[in-house]
């Protein structure tokens, strides 16, 4: 597997790019609520749906601006691979196919969830789904992540959406959802299935709304 590679000056580069490419290729980021409040001493595990390749540039977008953990974030090998400068933002592998990778790829990421410096995003879909798929296939396989993750760690459900409306470019709409305890997750999935889900209902009706919001593109 490959793993991520802590380096400061590739944030210094890639953080500014980030913002540049936003405000070029979408009109506005609105934010629907305010992310919750976690416990800061504690692992963090945010898993956002995964429609589109600019997904993990989302999550990274907004989380940064918000907290200063580094960000881990799990890409299957063959994307890394061909986007390898993103491992040094703290992007790491995972090969389903290869059983001997996956057992590496599980070791590890456990090891960056349960750092407190850390939050770790795990797409729970696997791989990219239309995002109006309902329900989407949310996999049981993010247990397998969380393991035997210690008692503090949290689970933060988001989402994400694309909507074209009276503008030339498209506008962002990101929502939290539930924060869940990591061993609620593991011993009723369930729990989880249906906090996801309900976050993307959450978020189209939100997406319908006139209701204002924070534009994280405005300046």
């Amino acid at each position: 597997m490959i793993q991520a590679v802590n380096n400061r000056w590739a944030r210094r580069v890639f953080n500014p790019y980030l913002s540049f490419l936003m405000r070029r290729h979408f009109s506005r980021f609105h934010m629907v609520n305010a992310l919750p409040e976690w416990d800061r001493k504690a692992g963090l595990v945010v898993t956002p749906n995964h429609y589109s390749w600019w997904d993990g540039f989302f999550v990274d977008f907004v989380m940064r601006r918000y907290t200063n953990r580094g960000i881990r974030l799990m890409m299957l090998e063959r994307q890394l691979a061909r986007y390898s400068f993103f491992r040094y933002l703290g992007a790491f592998s995972i090969n389903p196919d290869k059983p001997a990778s996956l057992l590496q790829a599980v070791r590890y990421t456990r090891k960056q969830i349960a750092d407190p410096r850390l939050l770790t995003v795990i797409y729970p879909q696997g791989e990219i789904e239309p995002y109006d798929k309902r329900p989407p296939n949310v996999k049981k396989g993010l247990r397998l992540f969380l393991g035997d993750a210690p008692e503090h760690v949290q689970v933060l459900v988001a989402a994400t959406k694309i909507q074209y409306e009276n503008e030339r470019l498209p506008s962002v709409y990101f929502r939290s959802g539930a924060l869940i305890p990591a061993r609620n997750v593991v011993e009723d999935f369930r729990v989880f299935e249906h906090a996801f889900n309900e976050n993307l209902d959450r978020l189209d009706e939100a997406s319908r709304s006139a209701a204002s919001m924070q534009d994280l593109l405005a300046r």
